[in-house]
């Protein structure tokens, strides 16, 4: 048996001022991850159960992670005292391809067999590495010449997980 199916899925979420500590200095972290896609899904059921291997592909309309990283306190380097806006800030965006194959597993029905019903999809797209942008001001401006090496950093970032949990009643 087959299925054909689309969806419409989104997570955006943003945190601000995230404090984390690195070599004794706080460091400010705003982030902010936001994608929206949709996807044509094929379903086969290889048993005649609510088991399905899916299969298919999506196209992202929004497709970022940004992250602004900042001093929140005076940086001490040897006996020279800067300030958060002498220091400067480090802004990091990442973007992924906009279509992307999708491959996934999930068990249970679009339809319950009783009122009730429970479905979960666990996948994965495979997006390819992100296009990394480096960017900084102050005296870490310098830093803008390590952006290959973030892009290799970042170039294991190639599969983003798809996890689906469904509740639904029958009327």
């Amino acid at each position: 048996r087959f299925s054909i199916s689309s969806r419409f899925n989104m997570l955006a979420y943003s945190v601000e001022e995230l404090e984390q500590e690195v070599d004794g200095q706080n460091v400010l972290i705003d982030a902010t991850v936001d994608f929206k896609n949709i996807d044509i899904v094929f379903s086969y059921y290889p048993f005649n159960t609510a088991f399905r291997l899916i299969g298919g592909v999506g196209y992202f309309t929004d497709n970022s992670l940004n992250m602004n990283l900042s001093f929140d306190e005076k940086v001490t380097i040897g006996e020279v005292e800067f300030t958060p806006d002498q220091v400067g800030e480090i802004t990091i965006d990442n973007k992924w391809q906009q279509v992307a194959p999708y491959a996934g597993i999930a068990f249970g029905r679009a339809v319950p067999n009783s009122k009730f019903g429970f479905a979960v999809e666990l996948g994965t797209y495979f997006s390819g590495a992100p296009e990394v942008s480096l960017d900084a001001t102050g005296i870490i401006e310098n830093t803008k010449n390590q952006e290959t090496l973030l892009q290799d950093s970042f170039s294991e970032l190639k599969y983003r997980p798809y996890l689906s949990l469904r509740l639904s009643y029958s009327i």
